[in-house]
């Protein structure tokens, strides 16, 4: 995969998961910071792209029941 292609995953990547980090969602507050934390490394990786580095999996979602 180029690097443009992994960046624009990457992008798409976060744009389905803007969800995740609204003040609303019933997702647990440490299911939060997990995805906060997913956000934070596919962030770096659009912005310091570096192919040798690992995108980790995307936490689950762990809803409030």
């Amino acid at each position: 995969m180029s690097q443009y292609n992994a960046q624009q995953t990457c992008k798409q990547m976060l744009i389905d998961s803007d969800f995740t980090v609204l003040e609303d969602v019933p997702l647990t507050e440490e299911n939060k910071a997990e995805w906060v934390t997913w956000r934070a490394i596919v962030r770096s990786q659009i912005i310091d792209w570096d192919e040798s580095r690992a995108i980790p999996p995307k936490p689950d979602e762990v809803w409030i029941t």
